[in-house]
């Protein structure tokens, strides 16, 4: 089974691992943004750096999930 994306098609593990990346990436943004929240409003230190440190836990996901948003709206992925 093949999804047909305008000139290209997807294989089903591409678009799960496209899809999955950009779950990981908003699922880490959300805990990071609200794990920042936390710390304005108790001031405790290590709120804040495990804020920041789940924030940039979806780093490495992040070049996946715009290549794969890039290829569903231009038809051309970004090289790895």
């Amino acid at each position: 089974m093949e999804v047909k994306i305008q000139n290209g098609t997807f294989t089903p593990l591409e678009m799960f691992n496209g899809v999955a990346a950009i779950i990981i990436v908003l699922f880490f943004l959300y805990m990071g943004i609200s794990i920042l929240r936390r710390y304005f409003q108790y001031k405790d230190d290590r709120l804040l750096y495990t804020g920041i440190a789940k924030f940039f836990m979806s780093f490495p996901w992040l070049p996946i999930s715009i290549s794969f948003i890039s290829y569903l709206i231009s038809d051309s992925a970004l090289p790895f």
